[in-house]
This record gives C-alpha cells, structure tokens and sequence, in this order.
C-alpha cells in the first residue's frame, strides 16, 4: 500500500484503514476465492471528488477498484394482521412442504444460520435457546478466543463494535430470526423452518451516532465463525458493485456458506443487491395461494419463491408474536431450508445446497396471476420435503462467457460467444445448450451447443461449437442486451439468463502504443467523469495517464460549449449527440479511424452555438505508433460571426498518480505536456497540428498560486474560457515549481473569424513517449503525418500544344479549388480557381498546378504548354521518278493531327480531300502545294516538285529499252530495266543454249539494274531472254 499512501499524502486529511484486518493471507487462491487482507477502507476530506479520487488510485496500478459505501435499506411491509385471510396460522409450513420435510431432517445445533439484521431480543422465550452462543469467550472482559473480538458470546453488533447484538427500536431482525430458527416443540409461539438448526445474531445497523453499516463485514465475520447459511433482508436496486461481489464469493467459495438475499419489495423488473448478485439465493415471495405477491420484486436474476405474506413469527417482546411481510419474510424461510439441505447431504457444497433448493422448487408459472411473468420468479416456488428428498437431481449452470471481439458489442458486430458450464449436481449424458434472446436487435447465427455427457462439479466449454451472434446496425446505444441459456438433458430442462452491455457510446482506438478513448459526448478517455463510459488514455498497455480530457470551445466567458467538470463538480454535458462515434470501414488515410458529430444546445445563453465533426486517426507502425490525431470540425451554428472564438483540449493528466505531475508548454512544438516528477518515464501531451495561433494554460489543481485558475473549487465557464484565450507565453508551467502536484493542461487554437454557417477544422494530437525527446520525435512526426493525411489530393492535367501567338485554358482535375503558379517554388501566384486562361504564347512555357480542396496545399504539379505549327509532309505514288498510270498520281497527306487540307496543282486545279487523285497529260515536272490545319487550329504548307518520266507502262518491248553489258561476258551479265516496263507481274531473265534449252533463270519484281551470274553455265553461246507480261525481248551473248 506505499504507492497508495504516496498518492494520498497531498490530501490534507484521510484515514486508511484494512477492511478486514483480523484476515488471513491467501497466497494461493482457487478460481473465484478472495483475500480479504487486500481490501481497504478509506474516509478522506471534501474537496477532492470521489471520481477523481477514483480515477487516481485506480490509475495507480496497485487498486483493483473504488467503489464508494452505500447504505441498504430494511425490506418492510407493514404488521398488519388484516394483511393475511389466514389469521394465526403459519400457512407458509404447509405451503413449502415443511412437516414432509422435517420427518425428514431437522437439522441440529452444528448448523448456524447467520442472521444480519437490525439484531435480536436475547430474552425472546421462541429465540433464547436457538443462539448459537460462543462458550469460547464468555463476557469477562476477555478476548478468550483470540478471534479479535471482545466476549462475542451472543454475537456481535458490527455496526456499532459492540458485542450486544440486541435489536433497538428497529424490529426487523427479530421477526426475522423467528421464520428463520424459532424453537420447535417447545409449546410456545411458531416453528422456525431451521427446526433444530442455530442461529448468529449480528446486528449491522447502526443504532449510535458513530455507528455505520456493516452488512457485508458482517458476511466475513458469519463465514469465519461458522455460519453455514446466511440470511439477508435488506439491500437496494441498481448498484454492482465489485467489493460486495467479492465479499459474497468470500462467503461462498472461500468458506462454504450458502447466502440468501431479500429478492426486493418494489413492484418492477430490476436488479436488487446483493439478491442480484452472483452465488446469492435470490429470494420474491408468494401469497397464500402461491400467486406472486404483486408489490414485489421480478426479474430474471429470481431464483426461487416463498411465502412473503402474514408471516407468522416472533414479535419484540419477550413473549410477542406477530404477523410481518415482504421479501425479508421470504428470504429466513429459504435460508433456513437451506440448513437443513446442508445437515442432509453434508458433503454438498454451497454452491449445489443452493441449486438443490433451486432445481426441487415447485412451477407454479400455470397460475394466472404468474404466467406474464414466466421466468422472472425464479425456478418454482420453495419445497424443502422434494429438496430433501429428490437426489438425481441435475442443474448445470454458466459460470464464464467469452466474447470474440471483447467487451464491448458494436452494432454491425458478428462475434463468437465462448461459454463455460459448470454441472452441480447429477452427471448428464447428453446436455444440449441452447442460446436465445428476445432482443430485436440480435440475430443468433449459431445457437446450439452439444456439451454430452457431464460428470458432478465437472465444466465443459463451447470452444469448438461456439454460438455467433450478430448485432443490428440499428440497435440503440448503450443498450443492455439479454441473452438466454437454456439446458436440456432428457427430462431435464433449465434456464439462465445473463446480460451484456452493447452499442456503447465510446471506441477506443488501440492499435499502436497509444490507446485512447473517443466518447459521442466530444471526451477523450472516458465520458466525462463517468468511468464506465471509456477505458482511458495509456501507454504501452499501462496504467491509465488521464482523469479527464475533452473538447472545449469558447466564446466568451459565459458561453463555454464542454462535457467537463463544472463549478458543481459535475459534467458540464453541453454536447448532444447528432451521430455516434464509430469506426470508419476502409479508411483510405490511416490505419484506423473513427467519426461522429455532436451539437451544443444553441440557443441557449451558456454555450457557444457550434456542431462539431469529429475524428481521430491512428497508425500501427513506427514512427506514427505512438499518436492519435483527434480533428475537430467546427460550424459557426449561430446567426453572427464569432471573433475570437477558441477551440482546444483540456487534460486533466494523471501520470503514475495525480499528486506528482508536473505540467509544461513547449513553444516549438505548440505542445502541451506532463509527466510525473519523481519517475519521469512516461510523457504525454497534446499539440496543436492546425496552422492557428495556439493558446495554453498549465493548471495546478490544488495549492497553486491564488491568482492561477484552480479545480479545487470546480470549473466555472469563466475559468475555461480564461485557460482557452490564455496566450501560451503566460502560465505555461504546473506542478509547485518542479514539487510536483496534481495538474491539468488547455492546449488550443485562437480561431479569428467564423461566419454563420461556415466551418473550420482544428487538429490536435494526443502524444505519449518514454521521455521529452521521445515526446517531441512524435510532435514532429504527428505534424508530418496530418499534412499527408489532410493535404489536397494532386492535380490531374495534361500538357497542352497551341499554335504560336495563341493563349490556351488549363482545366485540371481531381479537385474544384486549384492555385497555378510561375515557378516551382510559389513565389508567384497566376490565378486560383478552377481553370487558368494563359496569355498569347510564341514560346514553350511550363506552369504549375496545386489543389487546395483540403486542410493543406498538394504538391505541385507542371504543365507544359508547347508551341508549335503543323510538321506538314505528304507522299506520292508512283514515285520517286514517278510512272503515272495513264498519267494518275496519288496523292496522300502524312502530317500528324491534321484536320483539313488544301492543295494546289498548279494547271491541275486544287483539291481539299485528304488524298486526292491527279490525273497528268505529259510527262514533265510540276509543283504540288498542301496547306494543313491541324487540331489546335494551327495552319502551315509544304510545297514539293515531282517529275513524271512516262505517263504509262511500256506494251511494246524495243531493244532500246534494255541495256544489256558486257557482251561477251566471263561471268555475268547486268540488265538494266526502265521504268516504263510493268513489273507488278514477275518478269522472267532466262539463258536458252542454242537447242533451245534453259540453262539460267531469274525473276524480278523491280526496275533498275539487275545482275545474272553465269556460274555453272558452260562456255560458249547464249541467247538472254526477258519475258514478262506485256512482252519478250532477246538478245544474243557469248560466255567466255
């Protein structure tokens, strides 16, 4: 408890205290057990809130949970005979069975029922002898036991330390111990339904001014002197609380002790504590005619009836008897069943004492008045002959369930559920499970689990045969969901109920180093100061670094829009929620990522008038792991501007505890930050990322300087709205000079003007690091991130090609707000807009284009804008000494991204076709013009000559049109062909000796030279013979 008490030496008075001093260690602890040496009790001063205390000792490490004390109520019902149409009779004896049940047990003096209650008359003549007196420490002043209590020979009155356990005005043990234990056979008065069984008296109401409570103290002290049973009629609804949980599991799996709870006297389904707890008997009540009483407690956590009506028991005075009702009438009966469950199998835990009494109990659901509630009053009403008697008896029960995704079921959510069964009493041979619920927003996708056969006290878990579940998307937030086991083994068949929290109104985002809550209320780590709203803001899974944190928005001193902590100490709870936070799917920028949208109550005179979109962003890996980004979007929601409106984070930082945190500003980073003084292992902060002017203020919540602001007193919206427009080169320290104290930080932004209905973004990133450096390597890499994140997506646009002295337009894409610059470094700005008209151009110029749609201006990109006239070209066929046919020349243009021409053949007219045809008369030479205009409107011309030889082919072969060398020839021959001979059809060279043979032959396709080698050819005389389509020509040759 060092570290504990180090926390608390701030606090200017306290008193710590172990709960349960007298407790042994339990060094070694069975699933469910619990060492009570571990619990304390702490009493401190006003001025710290209990929540805050709560988030500090738990934020330590060392405490488990805080839970503040609560006083339960008695459960009365007026004594009224008239109450009952069976005046004088213990009807309720026959109703549960008890005569069959007593020939069977009577249970003895070895079983004690524990009675914590408003105490007893020692002198009562049916009560007296049912004490179970403590002969070990008779009343001499003397600890004689060494149990640390003083003559506890009657019991012991825990609520005021005293060993007189005697009811004062208060009857209410009194009548209670009659049902519970009243002798039997004495010719007095009533029965008890414990017959022979002993009862504990100990009184845990507090009859003097100094005295408190002590139900559950009392727990401890009945399961460590003895007690096999405990009865308790008194509780309060709604409250779960983890230390009476763990007293209960004390009771009942540390020492053995069957407990029974008072079910509640209101008229309503709810959870009535501790009946609602787990390993309690929860106990509603009949009338005489086994109708549920109808001003009594319902519920799925009931597990059993009895008569709660004209009880019929023992009354204040020594010799008194009187009627009493409610559940604090039923519950004695079934404690007292209880014992004589526990004398007749002796080898039952308390668990199987308490399902014994639960399985035996009779179904009276057939009876009108209790067929709407079917199964909200628990198995049956009580019948102590069938549990005393029935020994096959079967009941299996939940005791663990797993869920795959957590905690916390989200809408849209599919999830496995893992349950743990645990079989109490006789082996099943094949238990079916089956998981139901009547909510409208679950669909069960796999229901049924074959658990088979189950020996006693064996457990079985669905591992393999998990039930899935899937969660609406519509579903409510914050709802409770109730699900339903129920149990099947032949004639066997049973129910459980258990419920879980869904659709909560937080996330947390905890992916990387940092894990941080985001709440729908605009909070960070937790709701406010709810903190079962958030599982906080920690590092490296470590404890939690934040008791508070969340959006603060201010336009004055009066009109502070937050959802943190006021002058009264409570949540300011200014926002409503427009759309809850969740996770965005696919988020195209980040790792993960969560949105949601919340609205002050504008137009009321306190707040700002703003709606908020808000978002966080996170990265998994190094360097962006140890970072949030939280982004807040900010529409002005009023009629008027806002000058000067401020926007930022308030943290409440509890860094290894609260009272040794120092607070700083670092001006570089526009970061506010913590750490604690002594260990200054872990940092955290928050910076600024939006390019406005940043404000701060470093707080000292208690023992700062009288003119800082302080928390002690609360947090007024004049404070706030002071730490929000605080300049950051004012009160950037917290912490009594380096001592160390319990701190808080505003980091945030100075926005200059809003306009009604316009918006403006302001970014912040909660940081956390192993030390400053570390701290400020993540500032950076923050503020680098978030530009990447939020920069303008890059331009799209293609260069573009214009003709001398024209201007063009540059249309980009891939945004709607573009800036287009003369240089690559932004010195000179053309235009903005959507598109940039550019002036006359002669010259190749290149611009640059960048988006600024979003939070910061993309990279720039160029355009290169060229300037040029067509490449005007064309072709012609035949060509290049061109043979017209029948003196035709085609024509073909060959200029690129032409669009219309214009040519010019001299005598031969014009043409604007693309490839026109001409038609020549007489070989010669002329001139051709083309004139082009291309797709950019461009215009230029290309003027060639061609030379036409011949208007056509050659039909008539002359020897004037071959030349054919040398003659005589030692090894070839060449043969030149004009152009005038058609060769589009082979023409064939052939050598033809003088008997008519040919020895050689060559095709050719072409005019020109050609050449025939003669090798192989015999020496002597030839005759070359050229032969082709249009006719045969030959000439004679000699081979040397």
């Amino acid at each position: 408890m060092k570290e504990v008490k180090k926390l608390l030496q701030p606090i200017q008075s306290y008193h710590l205290k172990q709960k349960f001093p007298k407790a042994a260690p339990q060094p070694f602890l069975k699933p469910g057990e619990v060492d009570l040496t571990l619990l304390y009790e702490l009493e401190y001063s006003p001025g710290l809130t209990f929540n805050k205390l709560k988030a500090q000792l738990l934020n330590s490490g060392v405490v488990s949970y805080v839970e503040p004390v609560y006083i339960p109520e008695i459960l009365k019902m007026p004594n009224d005979p008239l109450a009952d149409s069976l005046t004088g009779a213990q009807y309720y004896l026959k109703n549960i069975k008890a005569y069959k049940g007593w020939d069977i047990q009577q249970g003895d003096s070895s079983v004690v029922i524990g009675v914590l209650d408003t105490g007893i008359n020692l002198k009562h003549e049916d009560l007296q002898d049912k004490i179970k007196y403590n002969y070990a420490d008779p009343i001499n002043g003397v600890d004689d036991d060494k149990d640390g209590y003083v003559d506890n020979f009657y019991g012991w009155d825990m609520a005021d330390n005293d060993n007189d356990p005697s009811a004062d005005a208060n009857t209410h043990g009194i009548l209670v111990s009659g049902v519970i234990a009243a002798a039997a056979n004495n010719g007095k008065g009533v029965t008890g339904v414990g017959y022979n069984c002993k009862l504990l008296p100990l009184k845990v109401f507090q009859s003097k001014a100094k005295g408190s409570f002590a139900g559950y103290e009392a727990i401890v002290y009945a399961a460590d002197h003895g007690c096999k049973v405990i009865n308790i009629s008194w509780g309060s609804p709604g409250f779960n609380s983890a230390y009476e949980q763990d007293i209960i599991n004390y009771a009942v799996i540390n020492k053995n002790v069957v407990v029974v709870a008072a079910g509640g006297n209101t008229n309503g389904d709810l959870d009535f504590y501790p009946a609602s707890y787990d390993n309690v008997i929860s106990v509603t009540s009949t009338d005489g005619s086994d109708n549920r009483f109808f001003s009594h407690t319902y519920s799925n956590k009931i597990d059993v009836l009895a008569p709660g009506v004209g009880i019929w028991t023992t009354g204040a005075r020594n010799n008194e008897y009187t009627y009493a009702g409610g559940t604090s009438f039923a519950a004695p009966i079934v404690a007292g069943a209880a014992a004589l469950v526990f004398k007749q199998f002796p080898n039952y835990t308390a668990q199987q004492v308490a399902e014994q009494l639960r399985i035996t109990a009779d179904d009276i659901y057939q009876r009108p008045a209790n067929t709407p509630f079917l199964e909200r009053l628990g198995r049956g009403r009580l019948n102590i002959y069938r549990a005393l008697t029935e020994i096959n008896t079967k009941s299996v029960r939940n005791i663990q369930n797993q869920f795959s995704k957590g905690n916390s079921l989200m809408a849209g959510d599919t999830l496995r559920i893992t349950g743990t069964f645990l079989n109490l009493l006789s082996p099943t041979s094949n238990l079916k499970i089956t998981l139901s619920s009547t909510s409208p927003y679950v669909t069960i996708l796999q229901k049924e689990y074959v658990a088979g056969a189950l020996a006693t006290r064996n457990a079985a878990t669905n591992t393999d045969q998990a039930f899935v579940i899937y969660i609406h998307p519509d579903i409510p937030l914050n709802s409770s969901i109730n699900f339903r086991y129920g149990f099947s083994d032949g004639s066997y068949n049973d129910y459980q109920y258990f419920k879980v929290a869904a659709n909560p109104d937080f996330l947390t985002i905890n992916i990387n180093n940092l894990g941080v809550s985001i709440t729908s209320k605009g909070n960070i780590g937790y709701n406010g100061l709810d903190y079962q709203q958030g599982d906080g803001v920690f590092y490296k899974k470590g404890n939690p670094l934040l008791a508070e944190g969340g959006l603060m928005i201010g336009a004055s001193p009066g009109r502070v829009t937050d959802n943190i902590r006021n002058h009264l100490l409570e949540s300011d709870n200014n926002y409503y929620q427009v759309a809850p936070v969740r996770f965005l799917p696919n988020p195209k920028f980040a790792d993960i990522a969560a949105q949601g949208a919340i609205q002050d109550s504008f137009p009321a005179a306190n707040v700002a008038g703003v709606r908020v979109t808000h978002r966080a962003y996170a990265w998994k890996d190094a360097p962006n792991h140890k970072f949030v980004v939280l982004e807040y979007k900010i529409t002005n929601n009023t009629l008027s501007p806002f000058q000067d409106l401020y926007a930022g984070m308030f943290t409440d930082w509890d860094i290894d505890g609260a009272f040794r945190n120092a607070a700083d500003w670092d001006p570089v980073h526009n970061m506010g930050y913590a750490y604690n003084v002594d260990r200054r292992n872990v940092y955290a902060g928050i910076k600024l990322l939006s390019d406005l002017p940043a404000t701060h203020y470093a707080i000292d919540n208690l023992y700062g300087p009288l003119e800082n602001i302080s928390l002690s007193d609360g947090f007024s919206d004049a404070k706030k709205y002071r730490a929000l427009s605080n300049p950051p080169d004012k009160n950037q320290k917290a912490g009594l000079n380096g001592q160390g104290n319990d701190v808080s930080d505003v980091t945030g932004a100075r926005i200059a003007y809003l306009a009604p209905g316009e918006s403006i973004t302001v970014a912040f990133a909660i940081l956390a690091g192993d030390n400053l450096e570390d701290l400020q390597r993540s500032a950076t890499e923050a503020k680098a991130r978030y530009m990447q994140v939020k920069s303008s997506p890059v331009p799209y646009v293609q260069n573009d090609t214009i003709c001398p002295g024209s201007p063009t337009v540059i249309s980009p894409e891939n945004g709607s707000k573009f800036r287009f610059y003369a240089d690559n470094a932004r010195k000179t700005l053309l235009g903005t807009g959507l598109r940039y008209v550019t002036p006359k151009l002669n010259t190749n110029t290149t611009y640059y284009v960048s988006n600024t749609d979003s939070l910061y201006e993309s990279s720039l990109v160029p355009v290169m804008v060229a300037v040029e006239k067509p490449q005007v070209a064309f072709n012609y066929t035949p060509a290049p000494e061109t043979l017209a046919l029948n003196g035709l020349i085609n024509f073909a243009d060959q200029t690129p991204n032409a669009v219309s021409w214009h040519w010019y053949f001299g005598d031969k007219g014009e043409s604007r076709a693309k490839a026109p045809v001409i038609q020549y008369q007489q070989p010669g030479n002329y001139q051709v013009k083309l004139v082009v205009t291309d797709n950019k409107g461009c215009v230029d011309s290309l003027t060639n000559t061609i030379r036409i030889k011949y208007l056509n082919y050659s039909n008539n072969w002359q020897a004037s049109d071959f030349l054919v060398y040398p003659n005589p020839t030692p090894d070839q021959l060449f043969i030149r062909v004009p152009e005038n001979i058609d060769v589009s059809s082979p023409v064939t060279l052939e050598v033809i000796n003088l008997i008519g043979e040919v020895v050689k032959h060559q095709t050719i396709t072409t005019t020109g030279l050609h050449n025939l080698r003669l090798a192989g050819v015999a020496k002597g005389m030839y005759v070359l013979q050229i032969r082709g389509k249009d006719g045969v020509y030959r000439q004679k040759f000699q081979h040397l």
